[in-house]
This record gives C-alpha cells, structure tokens and sequence, in this order.
C-alpha cells in the first residue's frame, strides 16, 4: 500500500518507509509483512494506508489477533465509530481471552452510552489481566457514572496499587473522592492527575510504534520522554536525527540545546542556539535557552543581556522573567530579582515553585511578611506540599502571629507527623508560647 500523495511525504520518512514497501511488494502473501507496513503507517498517523495494510494482514493471516485490534484503532482514527466497534466485537468473539480488545471495547461502548455492556467488557479485561490497572479503572468509570462513588473509589485504590502515581487513576479517584464528599482528598487527587489523558492498555504491537515514528511532532516527543528519564544522550541522538532532514527547525534546535546543556556541553549548546538565532531572531525561547547557556559558561553578564532580551520579545511569558530573575540573583541583585519573581508570579499564579522561591527571598531580604503571604499561596495551592506549612509556619513565628503558626503546624502534622521539621517548628512553637 503506497501513500496516494507521495509527493507530500517529507524525505526523511519517504526514505524510512520505502524498504518495508518493498519487502511487501517482494512476498504479497506474507501478512507480517503488511503488518508491519501498516505499523510505520500507524506511527506516522497515516491511517488510511494503515487501515488497508491490517485489512489485508487479517484477510491473509485471520487467526492474528493484533492485526485486527489495529485496524479497529486505525478505522476508529478515520472517525467510523460504528466500524471500529463492529470490528472489536468480532475480535473478542473469536478471541474471548484478548484482555487488549476487550478494553478497547469497553472504551468505545462507553462512547455510545452502552454502560452495562461496558462494564461487561471491564470486567472481562480484569478477568484476563488482572495485573493491568487499565481494567480496573475501566470498571470504576462505568461505576462514577452509576454514582456508585463507593465502588469507584476501590477500584481506582487497586489501580493505583498496581500502578503507583497514575495521573488518570488519580483523577478519576479524585472524582469519586468528590462524590463521596471528601473534599481534602478530591483537591489532592484531581491535582495529582490533572490533564492527564485517555489511557489504553500497551499491546505488543503498541511498543514497536515509537521506532517508526519520523514526523518531526513523534521525533521530538520521543526525544523529550528519554530527556524526562535522564537519558540525555540517546536524546541528543534523536534530536540531532530530527535535525538533520529538518535543518531550520528552531523547536529541534533549542531542545538539542537543552540537551547538550544537561550533558554539561554548554559550547555545543551556545553553538545550536546562535545558529537558532540566525534562523529566527524573533523566538524568545531561543534567547531564555541564551540565558541558561551562559549562566553555565560562566558569562552573567551576557546572560543577563539575553534574558533581558527574552522579557523585550515575550513580557507576558513568565519564564522569561524567572530566568532574569534567576541571573539577578547572581549579581546578588536580590531585589531585582523578587520584581521580577513577582511579575512571573502573576503570570503563573498557581506555580508553587515561584511562590515557594520568592518566600525564601523575602526571608533573606527580612521581608517575612511578604514571605508569608508566597508560602501561604504555595500552601493553598499544593496543600499536600510539606515545606510550604512549615515554611508558613515558621514566617508567622517570626511575625509574632502564633495562631496562624498553630494552623501551619497542624497542616504539616497532618502530612507528616513523624517528620524531624515538624518536631522541630512544634518545638520551637511551644517556646514561643511558653514566654507569652
């Protein structure tokens, strides 16, 4: 199967896909074959072709299970709904013991309103997976729609027992949280699992997906999960990769940048980065990435040239005034840096870092109560964050304003009763009192 706009494909992955082409068109009857064609289909998001080539590798192969769940994915793609569905009920009807269908299934009968078929189709993928959380928190959506918030919140508990930190289990929790009137544990869930996304079970064929993927938006993704795990150098591979069929891409070429920096090769960075800037002198990005290149070679004045220079091209973009603040700081320039802090902070009002650093500003500049007020917003804003109690805690001490320092100890007490900090603030808490 040969993409009908040929002439659109960009070179890099015209080159990538030719090879399994031809090693379709060299055995036609071979269904692994136009499998794996489609699969470089799929990871490029062509999925007209990549629904032909699964058609044609059931057609061939018809005792294949995954050949048919990705052509339900592929024609669920193209936006047949009612296909994809007729296809996933024929796959676990043939295969009843296919846990990935099934879950395929119960999500697309979910979209349809069909709930109790639904929560039929959950419970089989927990019946044949019962180590995959994805079963589990299936069933618990079928559940939060039936107000069983109860039932739900078991479910998602056992999830999370599986896979600790999934932000999807820890958002639909803090939805059957909320149900059940536990406000605390809805607002530390919620804000756990916030903008996390629609979640399905890995198949086999899923994890041969990223290989094939050559679009530059795949690439990049890519790149940025090995950057996530600390595997800066495979990254810098990808990227350089990336850059080498899309040569004047300042997105490539600023996180290669980044990259080169995490691999303390700030030369390398400061290189990419000016030739960023010759492509594009109108990026901002390009010039915070400047800041950060030079703060490592050692050139804070030059950094602080760039960084003014981002605030001049994006002045309501807080991380161009974080990263101003940041090379103020190094000429010691404290209360320039809490200006510009304070102007991050009011673009980004709910980021508890900036609230948390510009409290610890304010407590070297002996300016406890502005300090107070950034630890409380940090507090209010991420209530499961230790440091900003006691952090609160401790302005208040020095403000003399104990009742609201009683307040602060107890959140942390309630955190981490056992933890040496809280012991301590307690500590110094009860002297406080002791001499009113």
């Amino acid at each position: 199967m040969i993409p009908s706009d040929v002439d659109q494909l960009h070179p890099q992955f015209w080159s990538y896909v030719s090879p399994y082409i031809q090693r379709v068109r060299e055995a036609p009857r071979d269904a692994d074959q136009h499998a794996t064609l489609g699969l470089v289909y799929e990871a490029n998001e062509l999925w007209p072709e990549a629904q032909a080539c699964f058609r044609i590798a059931v057609k061939l192969d018809p005792l294949q299970p995954l050949a048919r769940l990705h052509l339900a994915i592929a024609t669920q793609k193209l936006g047949d709904s009612a296909g994809a569905l007729a296809v996933l009920q024929g796959t676990v009807q043939q295969f009843p013991g296919f846990a990935f269908a099934h879950h395929r299934l119960g999500d697309a009968l979910l979209e349809t309103g069909a709930i109790a078929e639904a929560e039929t189709a959950f419970r089989q993928v927990i019946e044949f997976a019962p180590t995959a959380p994805e079963g589990y928190m299936g069933l618990a959506d079928v559940k939060l729609r039936a107000r069983d918030f109860a039932r739900a919140a078991e479910l998602l508990e056992r999830a999370l027992e599986l896979r600790p930190g999934d932000r999807s289990a820890s958002y639909l929790l803090g939805l059957a949280s909320g149900g059940l009137g536990r406000r605390a544990d809805a607002q530390r869930e919620l804000n756990r699992g916030a903008n996390s996304g629609k979640k399905y079970m890995i198949d086999p064929w899923m994890r041969e997906l990223p290989p094939h993927a050559k679009g530059v938006p795949r690439q990049m993704r890519r790149a940025l999960a090995f950057m996530k795990a600390g595997r800066h150098a495979e990254a810098a591979q990808f990227f350089e990769e990336t850059l080498r069929w899309h040569p004047r891409n300042v997105d490539v070429m600023n996180n290669l940048a980044i990259v080169y920096m995490r691999l303390e090769q700030p030369e390398k960075a400061r290189d990419m980065l000016l030739r960023a800037e010759r492509t594009n002198y109108d990026r901002y990005a390009t010039y915070v990435n400047l800041a950060s290149c030079h703060m490592q070679l050692g050139q804070v004045r030059k950094a602080l040239e760039y960084a003014d220079r981002s605030v001049t091209l994006a002045p309501k973009v807080a991380q161009t005034h974080r990263i101003r603040a940041r090379c103020l700081l190094r000429f010691q320039r404290k209360d320039d840096a809490v200006e510009a802090l304070q102007i991050a902070a009011r673009l980004e009002p709910k980021k508890s870092a900036l609230h948390m650093q510009l409290g610890n500003l304010c407590v070297q500049l002996d300016r406890d109560a502005e300090a107070k007020e950034h630890y409380r917003d940090a507090a209010i804003q991420v209530p499961s964050l230790l440091q900003a109690h006691l952090s609160l805690g401790d302005a208040c001490l020095r403000l003399g304003e104990l009742d609201e320092a009683s307040a602060a100890l107890a959140a942390a007490q309630r955190l981490a009763p056992n933890d040496p900090k809280v012991s301590s603030l307690a500590n110094r808490l009860s002297g406080f009192e002791n001499r009113r």
